[in-house]
């Protein structure tokens, strides 16, 4: 579920303009309010359950003092009271104080939000006046573009760490990170996950911490890619590899260390530095071979 999550956020390709969609003919069932109640409540199920996972980019309006989004409400909403009935049960007013003053229709076990951390703010932008406890211990999925995650390191995420339910945090890379050919804090951060395991094995039986995934995004990579880290996140697999189990340690400190860590320290990985120094030999010889 979480891989397929984070990859709605990469963009789909646009559709040949050669090409006119396929229309079905309109379909209509008039007896619909005929068939047993119990039947009518399996229908609004299904339909509701069909719903796909959704982004939802949410920014903050001081004007109205809101969260707005481009999503419009799901269609199940607007079909007749029942349907509506049934799908408030999935689908809630979020992202508000309270609820009468919500603006965007979230699920919070199938959808993702990327606040617009820049709309909350001086940097890294603060949430908690404006969203809800009910927000705070519901929300599961969330992602955040990395430099307002790094913003957000800087103060041990304290902002992230209220969400208290989250499975899933997706980060959108920066697009001027090297990809290749570097490793940033390799040693340091392999370094914390020893610690963190000889942790465990002196007081696995009282951990009760437990982690999010992290998925690392990058807009310049294909959806088959969406699994392979850039060279600030090759350690989220390590990471992961932790998540199926309780830990002893609260997860905003250590990615927070960790995102530290990564911010600048890098190193070259030698087998890529190896094929660089040969690349500028050849170069070097057949310029020169040629005077």
């Amino acid at each position: 579920m979480p891989r397929e999550l984070a990859r709605l956020a990469t963009p789909a390709p646009a559709p040949s303009a050669s090409r006119s969609p396929s229309r079905s003919p309109s379909q209509t069932f008039s007896r619909f309010n005929l068939l047993p109640l119990e039947l009518r409540f399996k229908v609004w199920d299904y339909s509701i359950n069909s719903i796909d996972p959704d982004v939802i980019s949410a920014w903050w309006d001081p004007t109205h003092r809101v969260f707005r989004s481009r999503r419009k409400p799901p269609a199940v909403l607007h079909c007749c009271q029942e349907s509506r009935r049934e799908g408030l049960k999935t689908y809630f007013l979020s992202f508000a104080k309270d609820r009468e003053f919500g603006r965007i229709y979230f699920c919070y076990n199938k959808d993702v939000v990327h606040f617009r951390w820049e709309t909350l703010g001086a940097s890294p932008g603060r949430l908690s006046r404006k969203i809800g406890d009910t927000d705070y211990s519901n929300l599961q999925h969330l992602m955040i573009a990395e430099p307002s995650l790094l913003a957000h390191a800087d103060e041990d995420l304290r902002e992230l760490e209220r969400f208290t339910s989250l499975q899933l945090i997706v980060v959108m890379c920066d697009l001027r990170i090297v990809e290749e050919g570097f490793i940033y804090g390799r040693e340091d951060l392999l370094d914390v996950f020893d610690w963190l395991d000889e942790e465990m094995e002196d007081q696995k039986e009282t951990a009760d911490q437990t982690w999010p995934t992290l998925v690392c995004q990058n807009p310049r990579r294909d959806k088959s890619a969406i699994d392979v880290p850039c060279s600030k996140h090759w350690w989220f697999g390590v990471w992961n590899d932790r998540v199926k189990d309780k830990q002893m340690a609260k997860w905003p400190d250590i990615l927070a260390e960790c995102l530290q860590i990564t911010r600048t320290d890098n190193t070259v990985d030698a087998g890529v530095l190896l094929t660089l120094l040969l690349s500028q030999f050849a170069e070097d010889y057949i310029h020169y071979g040629d005077l």
